[in-house]
């Protein structure tokens, strides 16, 4: 039996992108996965251009036609041009049924990416909280900066801060097992040519 000097445990921590939006590539889906009254998931993972590292976000996998697993892969495969966060709840116009699955890795799309810090393990993770057709939304031109107190709460003006539209980023979130009321503070910082007054 050899002895080995034992020299510490470092702490593992995810690598982590800035908030913003990025142009990206659909590498994976997770194995499914089973949530509350196993209710069945995925994990949609994304490699933003430029970066060595997957961001992702969840869908549950029915098939509805109203269900956001249903609208990302519209998006993906051109049969929505849709750039909102309802994931198709207010469809008003024609969109089809698409089968969708690992048939998608390999599509191109621009994702919404946010920075989340976790208080109870104190490190930073990235989510993806919008999926669109590639170049719908500007790549990396609005970027946000300053910090969102405690994730769950809603903004005023379509539940992003001054009435930005939904699909933009939340600059970087906090989760917290606090027992108050979450707050909810924001400073953005973007280009004043894509300002309209």
């Amino acid at each position: 039996m050899t002895e080995k000097a034992f020299t510490g445990v470092k702490a593992t921590e995810f690598p982590v992108i800035e908030a913003g939006v990025y142009d990206a590539t659909l590498t994976s889906f997770s194995d499914i996965k089973s949530g509350i009254n196993n209710s069945e998931y995925v994990f949609w993972n994304f490699t933003p251009d430029g970066h060595d590292v997957e961001v992702s976000i969840i869908t549950s996998i029915g098939g509805g036609w109203k269900s956001k697993g249903m609208e990302i892969a519209r998006r993906l495969k051109g049969k929505s041009d849709a750039t909102d966060t309802k994931w198709g709840r207010d469809i008003k116009d024609k969109r089809p049924r698409v089968d969708w699955g690992p048939d998608l890795k390999g599509s191109r799309a621009t994702i919404v990416v946010e920075k989340l810090f976790d208080e109870d393990e104190e490190i930073y993770r990235n989510r993806v909280s919008n999926v669109v057709a590639e170049g719908a939304l500007e790549a990396a031109a609005w970027r946000a900066v300053g910090t969102v107190g405690v994730s769950g709460c809603t903004a005023p003006g379509g539940g992003r801060p001054g009435g930005l539209p939904p699909g933009f980023p939340a600059a970087s979130a906090r989760l917290s097992s606090a027992k108050r009321r979450p707050r909810l503070e924001m400073s953005w910082e973007y280009p004043r040519s894509r300002i309209s007054r």
